[in-house]
């Protein structure tokens, strides 16, 4: 067991606190190994919330754009032939839109992924955050 101060660093609670269950299994990894996946996995949670920054930029771009298609609707659609164009622009852009989301949905998969492969090789400590 670490020594209290360590444990308090470590869990926030003090060495009595802590259960019996909860041992803290240091990494064993080298130094540069170890700094080398901190490194990744933080370019690993970057890319996951940028990820998620896109999906939302995505969703509320296609809502504007669909928003618009309704006013130009009801303000210019006055012939079958704009609401037909109308119709398929539509699909066109809900289409797009649901791809996008797809790729990117699939790549923060990736990325998680990535991030349990690294949380196997940090402390026990970390994977247990993390779960």
């Amino acid at each position: 067991m670490p020594p209290r101060k360590y444990q308090m660093a470590v869990t926030g609670r003090p060495k009595d606190d802590v259960d019996e269950g909860e041992e803290l299994i240091a990494s064993e990894a080298d130094e540069l190994t170890h700094a080398e996946l901190l490194c990744l996995y933080r370019d690993l949670e970057k890319n996951i919330r940028f990820s998620k920054l896109l999906q939302w930029r995505v969703t509320a771009g296609t809502l504007v754009v669909l928003v618009f298609f309704m006013l130009f609707a009801q303000q210019y659609g006055k012939t079958s032939d704009r609401i037909k164009i109308l119709t398929v622009l539509t699909c066109m852009v809900g289409s797009a839109s649901i791809s996008m989301l797809a790729i990117l949905q699939s790549w923060q998969g990736t990325e998680r992924q990535k991030l349990k492969r690294i949380l196997g090789n940090l402390s026990s400590l970390t994977g247990s955050n993390r779960a």
